[in-house]
């Protein structure tokens, strides 16, 4: 079965189709029609004969079908140029004019048998509809009838021989049998061409959303990938300090053991303790970051005192500024209680106070301070290291980019 916007879908690319050659149906019945007047205008007969009658018959005839073209094709450029081609008016506009267009026919079939025993037109025309409009096999059933019913009833009154009339008849149900067979197969046809088409189309958006969501997802995953590298720097950087510690205070205690040299190692032990609880946070927060890749990381704020947090992560980095004789100098009023998650919060400032640490020149100065902004705090690191170019201040937030 056919989906119901499937069938609005087709009905309206039929209806588009249809509007299309009314459009271009006048550019072809008007320069034949007029061709029509002119040559039966021209040579017309002594008037009050049958031939004159006849001639004047298809004038007239032809002179309808330029009207009609003119009005079809008015209306095919207006539905066109404001987008209406599903309206319903339109639909049973198209239905009537093309009933219209047959009925010419018909009666220039009735006009012929002064002059002729012949229904040509009506053959002419039926073919015509058929193979040039599609109309639905029920619409074109009922069309088709109801203009035989016309010339059955019509024929009479130009043509009195009762055989010819037989014939013309006979024939006539003929030709309307041949022309709804031509719209029924082209109606068919078309249908299922425009439901493939229609197939296609949603396939092809389907492909093109498919493709959209992979380079989404291949960003995303070059993103990723970027964040991992540099996460890992970042925690390779940090663990760096406090493995130092741990490394350097263990051979002393060791050394100072050796030769029973016991003054110190509970101050070694203790620096051991606290670098080894450092590095345990930092791989914390590496297990948070792979957290947060999955999409589960917590967001547990807390009120917390800033100063509390600060003081630890400056412990981090104490060797490495006494080895460059820096001062890091913390100018946080004595209580600052801020509202956020203290994880996230002391991963942010570690990384501000490990990158100053890094790039202060020797016997250099760090401030630490916060400025309040209404309901907010603004914390700041200054120090009085090389600076960062101004063509590489764009990229400090952008974790896929790597500045050193």
């Amino acid at each position: 079965m056919i989906a119901t916007l499937d069938k609005k879908l087709i009905n309206r690319k039929i209806l588009e189709q249809n509007l299309k050659r009314f459009f271009y149906l006048p550019l072809i019945a008007i320069p034949i029609s007029f061709g029509h007047i002119l040559f039966f205008y021209f040579s017309l007969t002594e008037p009050d004969t049958i031939e004159f009658t006849w001639r004047w018959g298809i004038i007239y005839t032809h002179t309808l079908i330029i009207i009609l073209s003119l009005f079809i094709g008015l209306l095919a450029y207006t539905r066109r140029k404001h987008h209406r081609p599903s309206d319903n008016t339109t639909f049973w506009l198209i239905n009537i004019l093309v009933l219209l267009v047959v009925l010419v026919g018909v009666a220039i079939a009735i006009i012929d048998q002064l002059v002729t025993p012949a229904i040509t037109p009506f053959l002419v025309i039926c073919t015509f509809v058929a193979v040039v409009f599609l109309i639905h096999p029920i619409n074109a059933l009922i069309m088709y009838l109801s203009s035989y019913g016309f010339l059955y009833y019509l024929l009479p009154l130009t043509q009195s021989n009762p055989e010819i009339l037989l014939s013309n008849r006979v024939n006539g149900l003929s030709f309307i049998g041949i022309g709804f067979l031509i719209s029924l197969i082209l109606w068919r046809n078309n249908w299922s061409d425009f439901q493939q088409k229609i197939v296609i189309e949603e396939q092809n958006k389907a492909l093109e959303s498919n493709n959209i969501e992979l380079k989404d997802q291949r960003l995303r995953l070059l993103e990723l990938n970027a964040t991992k590298d540099k996460f890992f720097s970042i925690i390779a950087h940090d663990l760096k300090s406090p493995f130092n510690s741990i490394m350097g205070f263990s051979e002393l205690l060791v050394e100072q053991i050796n030769k029973n040299d016991y003054d110190g190692i509970r101050d070694y032990a203790r620096i051991i303790l606290q670098s080894s609880q450092r590095a345990v946070d930092l791989l914390m927060n590496l297990m948070e970051w792979s957290r947060s890749q999955t999409g589960r990381v917590p967001f547990n704020p807390e009120p917390f005192d800033l100063n509390e947090s600060i003081d630890d992560i400056t412990a981090l980095f104490d060797d490495i500024a006494r080895q460059k004789g820096i001062t890091i100098k913390n100018e946080l009023p004595s209580k600052v209680t801020v509202f956020a998650d203290r994880a996230m919060i002391s991963t942010v400032l570690r990384n501000l106070i490990s990158n100053a640490v890094k790039f202060t020149r020797q016997d250099g100065k760090i401030i630490l301070a916060v400025a309040a902004q209404e309901n907010r705090l603004t914390f700041s690191v200054k120090d009085n290291g090389i600076g960062i170019p101004k063509d590489r201040v764009e990229k400090l937030f952008h974790i896929e980019e790597s500045e050193s």
